[in-house]
Formats: C-alpha cells, sequence, structure tokens
C-alpha cells in the first residue's frame, strides 16, 4: 500500500479530520473541524510536514494555499473544491478527492466558508497563512 493510501485510509477508518503522513510515520492526526489542524501541523511541524502527504475531510481554497505554504507535496481530501484544486495542481501538489464541489459552505448550510470568503482574492500562499492567523487572533480575543 502506497503512503498516500495509508493516510486516505486512516482519515476514513479512524474517522480523523486530518492525517499528515510521510516517510512511513504519522506526523499528525486530528478529530478537530476547520482549519485549525492544518494551523497547528504549520505552527507546531513545521519542518516535519515538508514533503509529507496531508488527508483531510474538507480541503477549500484557503486550506489548499495553506498546504502549499507548509510544503505539502501530496493532498487526499474527501471534499475539495474547484479552486482548491485548481491551486493545488498549479503549485505540484498531487491532488485526488472524493468528489470536487464549486466551493466549500459553511457549517450552517447557507452560505459560503468564511474561510473560501477570507482568502476568496488572495493567492499567495503566505498572505493567506497571515490573513488566517489573524482571523483566528481576532475570534480569541472576543
Amino acid at each position: 500500500m502506497t503512503e498516500f493510501n495509508i493516510a486516505k485510509d486512516l482519515l476514513i477508518k479512524e474517522a480523523y479530520s486530518l492525517v499528515i503522513y510521510k516517510d512511513g510515520k504519522i506526523i499528525m492526526t486530528s478529530k478537530e473541524k476547520g482549519l485549525k489542524p492544518i494551523m497547528v501541523a504549520l505552527a507546531e511541524y513545521r519542518e516535519e510536514i515538508k514533503g509529507a502527504i496531508l488527508a483531510d475531510k474538507i480541503i477549500g481554497k484557503a486550506a489548499a494555499l495553506l498546504c502549499i505554504y507548509g510544503g505539502i507535496k501530496e493532498v487526499y481530501a474527501h471534499t475539495l473544491s474547484d479552486c482548491a484544486k485548481e491551486i493545488l495542481q498549479k503549485n505540484g501538489v498531487r491532488v485526488e478527492s472524493n468528489r470536487v464541489v464549486p466551493y466549500i459552505i459553511n457549517r450552517e448550510g447557507n452560505d459560503k466558508c468564511p474561510m473560501e470568503k477570507l482568502v476568496e482574492n488572495i493567492e499567495v500562499p503566505e498572505d493567506a497563512h497571515k490573513a488566517v492567523l489573524n482571523f483566528i487572533s481576532k475570534q480569541t480575543r472576543k
């Protein structure tokens, strides 16, 4: 079984929201929602995740830009947005998904995900990382 398939299987069988796998080892798993797991990976495992495989339940544009920022080389998403797929492929990241959707919706199911809106006009991975950090810091101050 390939490392890509190991990461994908772990995500599905263990009901994780995120799995990061590299060189035969699990770097990180999470069951938390949203971008928090990817942000934790960038903060705590920045060097280890370079060249890794990331499997996630949902990858939208913000998550795709963060994957590129972190140097992820392969991505599996159960649900992937059109924009995320395009960004990942354009940046040489192998990507596979169970389904592709026009965009990621919010948890209420009535609008675009706030993170999709946040990075709507951002194309640079570093800028996306800064925008997400800024958004999170504002949320924790409330």
